[in-house]
């Protein structure tokens, strides 16, 4: 991982990669896939039954992981439009690389400057693999390309002294000499200009003049050649095979209909007739919004530190690891991400990272604040993926990677829901906030399936997400984007977070008053990212295992 992907070292604190980016040439890919192959090969001739218990668990997730990556070589059409779009394409790369890299002595400066440099090769490849993707009819539609040159823009229309990538120059560690200093300036701002910044120059061209005339109104997979079946594979492995897009277009609906009810009440409760009427009190009130980025900002700080110590009661352990509020990349953040989670290096040195859209701060409600915190660092994304690194036993593999969507936004979602327990939602715009919330991540099950199963129209999905959870509809509009490019992962919210509760809910029957939340909640978390039907499996032997030592 950290050979083929070395910003993923850089983010996990392994040396000797920080000079270096991805490769996207076809010899690249197809090393790749020959290495799953060879890997898969390999796995499959060990005696599992052999195996000691946490060994047994490691080796049938890597089974699944290369099953999984060799079966998808069938769809290497997708990965012609895979890093041609807002949220990952080579023009946002270094936005965000910036914040995880390390600025400790003269030669992480040096790598730092090399890899601004490689962005000129990546967007080569980048350019070369989308249209490989034309001829075989694979391209975004042109509402999320559109953003592309709006984000490059954005870059582009900053000085350089300004640039958010030459922020390092500010500030020098004291073992930088001053002579390395003065060079290093120089170097990084010709970089910048003569390297950088015409390399997305040219990517802005080549999406305006290529991409974008060939670009349909609304393209999700079913759309798209053999997109159908790409997108039921995708269903089956990120997710479960047990599901259909069907089966979760038909949960989404009921899903919407129950939250709606619960909303519904909440509205009567505060003097409302309906839903609609109540939404509209909250998010048109302009004391729900902030009047710059610094306040957003400090919100969300006061904020963190006032859920950490309530956490604590519900497990057994917290990571070590702090999470600590920064900005978003203002570049990053026209993509319409409200915040994310950046996961702490591996060697303790670096703190998990709640990065907030400052540069929306006027659409940034007061009533999203605490479920959005929850949900991204504690007692979401950050409990669960810097724990995982701290957890001994586990092989490394398993400590580090976390791509399961299902079983990592589950869990974030279900974090959310712990806030009521909690008493974390003690003001009923925080209350409309948490509801609403869950309201859309149930819209998301009807919307993607929709979009990617039957062919949806762009406008559709938009009325759909206007309609039923209120939404803006320019906010409606960057949610729907984003599940174009991005598809099945927004199913992975509402199906991992129903299958933790129903878990949650089969151990209190088995166990009654013997059930310990911090002991469920150990043995979700402690055992790294892991598919739902793993998760299952490993949650029905510990309440096997807590029956018997009860007796």
């Amino acid at each position: 991982m950290v050979r083929e992907y070395p910003h993923m070292a850089t983010l996990y604190g392994v040396e000797g990669r920080n000079d270096q980016l991805l490769e996207l040439t076809n010899e690249a890919l197809q090393r790749r896939d020959a290495h799953d192959r060879g890997m898969l090969r390999q796995a499959l001739k060990i005696p599992a039954a052999q195996l000691a218990r946490q060994d047994r668990v490691s080796y049938k997730l890597f089974v699944l992981t290369k099953r999984k990556a060799v079966e998808g070589q069938q769809f290497n059409a997708r990965r012609t439009i895979e890093y041609m779009d807002q949220f990952s394409g080579p023009h946002v790369w270094m936005t965000t690389i910036r914040l995880f890299t390390p600025f400790t002595n003269e030669l992480d400066y040096r790598n730092y400057i090399a890899r601004l440099r490689s962005v000129s090769r990546v967007v080569a490849e980048a350019i070369a693999l989308s249209r490989t993707g034309l001829k075989a009819g694979w391209v975004h539609p042109k509402a999320a390309l559109e953003r592309i040159p709006r984000q490059i823009d954005e870059q582009l229309s900053t000085p350089v002294d300004d640039d958010p990538l030459a922020a390092p120059l500010k500030s020098f560690p004291a073992a930088v000499p001053l002579d390395a200093q003065r060079e290093i300036s120089r170097e990084l701002r010709a970089a910048l200009t003569d390297s950088y910044r015409p390399a997305l120059v040219r990517l802005r061209g080549f999406v305006a003049d290529e991409l974008l005339p060939r670009a349909p109104s609304s393209g999700g997979l079913a759309a798209l050649p053999g997109g159908r079946r790409y997108y039921d594979f995708l269903i089956r492995s990120e997710l479960s095979p047990e599901l259909n897009a069907g089966g979760i277009h038909a949960l989404g609906r009921r899903e919407v209909g129950r939250i709606r009810e619960d909303l519904r009440a909440f509205a009567v409760q505060e003097g409302f007739a309906d839903i609609d009427a109540y939404t509209r009190s909250r998010v048109e009130d302009p004391k729900q919004y902030f009047s710059s980025a610094a306040e957003l900002l400090a919100a969300y700080k006061a904020l963190a530190i006032d859920v950490e110590p309530k956490v604590r009661p519900l497990f057994h352990t917290l990571p070590r690891a702090r999470v600590e509020v920064q900005e978003m990349p203002a570049a990053e953040a026209d993509a319409d991400v409200s915040a994310r989670y950046q996961p702490p290096s591996a060697d303790g040195k670096r703190p998990g990272l709640f990065v907030l859209n400052t540069t929306s701060y006027a659409r940034r409600g007061r009533y999203e604040m605490v479920s959005l915190y929850l949900h991204e660092a504690l007692p979401g994304h950050h409990l669960q993926m810097a724990r995982a690194m701290e957890i001994t036993g586990l092989h490394r593999w398993r400590q580090l990677v976390s791509d399961n969507v299902a079983y990592a936004e589950g869990w974030a979602l279900y974090a959310e829901k712990l806030g009521v327990e909690l008493n974390l939602y003690v003001t009923n715009d925080s209350r409309f906030g948490r509801l609403r919330d869950e309201l859309w991540r149930a819209a998301r099950l009807v919307v993607d399936t929709g979009i990617h199963a039957r062919a949806w129209t762009r406008e559709q999905a938009i009325a759909y997400m206007v309609e039923q959870v209120g939404l803006a509809r320019a906010d409606a509009a960057g949610e729907v984007d984003r599940y174009f490019v991005w598809p099945t992962q927004a199913l992975g919210y509402k199906i991992g977070e129903l299958k933790i509760l129903a878990l949650r809910q089969k151990a209190q029957r088995a166990l009654g008053s013997r059930f310990d939340i911090r002991d469920f909640h150990a043995v979700v978390i402690d055992q790294g990212a892991v598919p739902l039907p793993v998760l299952e499996k490993l949650v029905n032997t510990w309440i096997a295992r807590s029956a018997r030592r009860s007796r």
